[in-house]
């Protein structure tokens, strides 16, 4: 499969990114679903952590914050992105809130050999995020955290945790930080992404705390295919302990052989940006 709806599935990209009907109909064992070899299991783990996009992309998204009991908060936002190789990346997001555009935030993701670093721009000033505040929410209220955006676990030790179905047959891999990391975020043990069996990319990620139910979870709900790229249309986060969804879908698109260098250049992070004209879809 195209390796451009990999990279979008797991970076926010995700974001790795179906609804809850999948996770209630989740197996851990399904003996309709061959379990991979040891030696499968890493050529899989390693075909996805290879996967890239081909081209830079810029998309714009709407986003809706669906608390469990009152109203939806309407959001939207852009992300911009440029991945050199699977480790190697920049991602730029800004979002705000419809109904009142000064409660925004914007970020950068920056990526390199496997070390990512986050940075928000507030107040007009840039500071980077430290490993303790990646979990915190993008604005108040929303579950999406930098840390979901930026995906930094892909580089964290797996194991191959079996086969199952969430929706359609995937193989599971489990990644637990490393010790420094662990130390600074106590209440993360480790991700589950399940990868699919057809396209080895993920279509749902699970979050786990000390118990041994996720809190959150990460979902594709839809697809869609613009110029023979793949990329994630829809897709929905969920804290599992108070029932709090975001759902987030791309309305429109561009893909770029390059886009401006300056756009991730930390020293020009504080200044605006123009937002592109995209292809609505």
């Amino acid at each position: 499969m195209n390796k451009f709806f990999k990279i979008f599935l797991s970076a926010a990209l995700v974001l790795s990114f179906a609804f809850p009907a999948y996770a209630q109909r989740a197996r851990r064992v399904d003996t309709s679903v061959r379990p991979l070899s040891a030696d499968g299991a890493r050529e899989r783990w390693a075909e996805f952590l290879a996967s890239r996009p081909v081209k830079d992309y810029c998309f714009k998204f709407d986003m809706v914050h669906l608390p469990r009991k009152s109203e939806g908060v309407d959001y939207f936002g852009y992300v911009w992105g440029r991945h050199v190789s699977g480790d190697t990346y920049f991602m730029r997001l800004k979002i705000a809130k419809k109904s009142d555009e000064k409660k925004s935030a914007e970020f950068l993701f920056v990526s390199e050999n496997g070390v990512c670093k986050m940075f928000k721009k507030t107040g007009g000033k840039v500071v980077e995020i430290p490993q303790s505040d990646w979990f915190k929410p993008i604005l108040d209220g929303l579950v999406y955290t930098p840390f979901d955006f930026a995906a930094p676990y892909k580089k964290w030790k797996s194991n191959y945790a079996g086969p199952g179905r969430v929706g359609r047959a995937v193989h599971f891999f489990d990644m637990r930080p490393d010790a420094e990391f662990a130390e600074k975020n106590p209440d993360l043990k480790k991700v589950r992404i399940a990868l699919s069996r057809e396209f080895n990319a993920p279509f749902y990620t699970e979050y786990y705390g000390g118990g041994e139910a996720p809190e959150r979870t990460l979902m594709l709900d839809s697809i869609k295919k613009i110029d023979d790229v793949w990329f994630m249309k829809e897709i929905e986060m969920q804290d599992k302990k108070n029932r709090d969804k975001d759902k987030m879908k791309i309305t429109a698109i561009k893909f770029f052989d390059s886009l401006p260098r300056e756009i991730f250049d930390i020293t020009n992070f504080g200044k605006e940006i123009e937002n592109p004209i995209l292809e609505e879809i």
